[in-house]
């Protein structure tokens, strides 16, 4: 039996109602499952879809932050580049300092060829003077030979008159043979006399052209190392304005980079051209100065030939003392010019190394902002498109600015090259002026030694012909006064002979004392040399040493 078998009618009414609600409820509470379940079918494919959403923009963040350490380490490698191209930097403005320092030493060499060239014309004007009074000198010697030759006649008539009155003796042909000797010596005289005219016109002629040609070199060379010191100066400058800029261009636009790219470019060329239109000058100048000491030798020559009849040379060894004097104090005060200049340099240095550390401080203050700004993206993986667009934007602008300076430094290395190789030249062509200038004054000593050999023998001739004729004379006069014929006559000859005689022996004497002043003078002059080539070879040294000290 079933269990509605003893309900009533209305227990079994309520109890269907009862299970009728059951199964509605159950029928709401199936329906809400399949609503629910259908839900979570709905997020779950949403899911689905945002995890491989999720994936997709995390390879998209990896790949950013890979391009991210990318940039960072070409970031890196371009500082070290620029940290490459500053200690370059630093090594051109040392190589700059050594080129100054040689400019420096270029210049004071500059100075000391002038007070050469002075000296030079110095000289040379005393040589004028010389031979004005070498001059005076040889009219008074005409005027003696006149007298002699007139002394000659009378004696020659004399000699007639005798041959007329009497035969001729063996004593009368022996003293006509000496009087044909005297009259070729006259002629001798007379024939070295007209050679030391034409000598002195020659001479003449190649003084007053050195003397003309001395000023224009001295102008010419001033104006050269004047461009020139100036041209560096301007290079320094320009120097200067490209290392702020490149301080400053970090901050600045590409186009500013490409104007002072050409400018400098403009700049380069103009020095370039004055550069080569110099090294132009500077040649035709050296073949002036060669065909100037080809002539200068030749002149020595004649200088040597007509050196026996100077007679001023007391006043020349006041003058050349006082030359000594001048050059003893210009080499003072050159040498305090030197250290000042050294001082200076050594400011400028540390000034220099003083900014490109801190430029490097900039350096790395730098590399520090870009750690902090990687942090911050990726701290911020949501914020990443716009700061990764950002960050590329400024590290292109920063690539193509370094790109930038970095050709400038190429261009500016090359012409600091092509300058030292020119200051390199010009140290070549002074070192070679110098040794010419040294041979020049060695051959000036062998010069004058010829002189004084030639002086001696000479003075030895002069010598023995004075004595001949004194003996000749003083012959005649007293085989003509045991003749006892005109004995006035030859007495008066024979005192002008001997006065004659006497005044030739003095000179003789001076010209023997003014060439011991000579020689004295010229073995101090050559003390005085060796002096100044070792304090110069000292100054270079000390100079050397302090610029390898300051580029160690």
């Amino acid at each position: 039996a079933s269990p509605f078998d003893n309900l009533s009618r209305d227990d079994l009414v309520k109890k269907c109602r009862g299970l009728l609600g059951i199964a509605q409820k159950a029928k709401q509470a199936k329906d809400e499952c399949l609503e629910e379940n259908r839900k979570l079918k709905e997020q779950l494919s949403l899911a689905e879809t945002q995890k491989t959403a999720d994936k997709d923009c995390l390879k998209a963040m990896q790949e950013m932050v890979s391009s991210l350490t990318e940039q960072k380490l070409n970031a890196a490698m371009k500082v070290d580049e620029l940290e490459k191209a500053v200690a370059g930097l630093r090594r051109e403005v040392d190589g700059a300092a050594l080129l100054r320092d040689q400019l420096d030493k270029l210049s004071v060499e500059n100075e000391a060829f002038q007070r050469q060239i002075k000296r030079l014309t110095d000289e040379n004007e005393e040589l004028l003077g010389d031979l004005s009074s070498m001059e005076a000198k040889m009219k008074e010697v005409e005027d003696e030979k006149e007298t002699v030759k007139a002394s000659k006649v009378a004696l020659e008539q004399e000699l007639l008159k005798a041959k007329n009155e009497a035969a001729l003796s063996g004593k009368e042909e022996k003293l006509i043979r000496k009087l044909k000797l005297y009259k070729n010596k006259v002629q001798e005289i007379s024939a070295k006399v007209l050679l030391l005219k034409s000598d002195r016109k020659i001479l003449m002629k190649t003084v007053k052209d050195y003397s003309e040609q001395v000023p224009k070199w001295q102008k010419e060379l001033l104006k050269a190392s004047d461009v020139l010191f100036t041209r560096i100066q301007a290079l320094e400058r320009e120097n200067a304005c490209l290392k702020k800029a490149n301080a400053e261009s970090l901050n600045q636009k590409d186009a500013q980079g490409s104007e002072q790219i050409m400018a400098f470019e403009e700049q380069l060329k103009q020095v370039t051209t004055e550069k080569e239109a110099l090294e132009d000058s500077i040649l035709g100048k050296q073949k002036v100065i060669d065909d100037m000491e080809s002539k200068n030798s030749s002149l020595n020559c004649v200088v040597a030939q007509m050196e026996e009849k100077l007679r001023l040379e007391q006043t020349e060894n006041q003058k050349l003392s006082e030359q000594l004097v001048r050059l003893s104090e210009e080499s003072t005060q050159n040498q305090a010019e030197l250290r000042s200049q050294l001082d200076e340099v050594q400011a400028r240095l540390t000034k220099q190394a003083e900014e490109l550390e801190a430029k490097s401080s900039q350096l790395v203050d730098y590399e520090r902002k870009l750690e902090r700004e990687e942090e911050e993206n990726e701290k911020s993986l949501t914020e990443a498109h716009q700061a990764l667009s950002k960050e590329l934007e400024q590290l292109k602008a920063s690539n193509d600015k370094k790109s930038t300076t970095i050709s400038e430094l190429q261009t500016v290395k090359e012409s600091l090259e092509a300058r030292s190789i020119d200051l390199q030249e010009r140290l070549q062509e002074a070192e070679t002026t110098s040794k010419h200038l040294a041979e020049m004054f060695e051959q000036f000593k062998i010069d004058a030694a010829q002189v004084e050999s030639e002086h001696q023998a000479r003075l030895a001739e002069l010598q023995e012909l004075s004595a001949k004729q004194c003996a000749d004379l003083e012959d005649k006069v007293r085989k003509d006064l045991e003749d006892g014929r005109n004995c006035e006559k030859l007495q008066r000859s024979l005192e002008e002979a001997k006065r004659v005689v006497s005044t030739k022996e003095e000179e003789l004497q001076q010209v023997q004392k003014k060439l011991q002043e000579y020689s004295s003078v010229l073995e101090a002059l050559q003390g005085r040399y060796d002096a100044l080539t070792v304090q110069n070879e000292q100054l270079q040294a000390s100079c050397e040493v302090h610029v390898d000290q300051k580029t160690a």
